[in-house]
């Protein structure tokens, strides 16, 4: 957990049920009724703050899931949000195995997302919702009333996902600068 947290290091995701089921594990179901997301699994699973032992199973799926690129190193990312006070890297676990990640971040105003990731086998499961729903209760315990996030404009499938959990788009344009003069 980032230090001065507040927020608990593992927590029951908000307006999500998880029940256990009779299944080999594969989801039965996925409602969404009155903002609740439903799954059905055969075994609990679990959201907490990664820890450094984590760095490479969270890396590695953020490269799976196409979300790495050369100008940013990726260990780097979650070793700042690991250490942040306001910033975490919440990890998705079904039977120990990292499946999901999203990184979260609160910068006094807004709350801020960043690598969502599920396991390319595991998407369309659900999973992307639950992680989303506990990125927005962890932000939420930090003082957070608003999130926001970046999409890359190519990204269709992430920009339809995103829209399917009603975020829509902000009418802002992002604007960059790098300030490590070794690039």
């Amino acid at each position: 957990m980032g230090s001065g947290s507040t927020c608990p290091s593992r927590f029951v995701v908000p307006k999500v049920q998880v029940l256990q089921s009779g299944t080999l594990g594969l989801p039965l179901a996925s409602v969404r009724n009155q903002n609740v997301v439903t799954l059905l699994y055969h075994w609990q699973m679990m959201i907490e703050e990664l820890s450094e032992a984590d760095e490479n199973a969270a890396t590695t799926l953020w490269a799976e899931a196409g979300l790495t690129r050369a100008w940013n190193d990726a260990a780097t990312d979650f070793h700042r949000a690991r250490d942040g006070s306001t910033s975490a890297v919440l990890g998705l676990r079904d039977d120990g195995e990292i499946v999901g990640t999203v990184m979260v971040g609160f910068d006094g105003h807004r709350g801020w997302i960043y690598y969502l990731a599920v396991m390319p086998q595991r998407q369309r499961q659900g999973l992307g919702r639950v992680l989303m729903s506990a990125a927005e209760g962890w932000l939420q315990a930090k003082g957070a009333t608003k999130v926001q996030l970046m999409v890359r404009s190519e990204n269709e499938y992430a920009l339809g996902f995103y829209q399917r959990i009603d975020y829509e788009e902000a009418p802002v344009v992002v604007l960059s600068r790098w300030l490590d003069i070794k690039r």
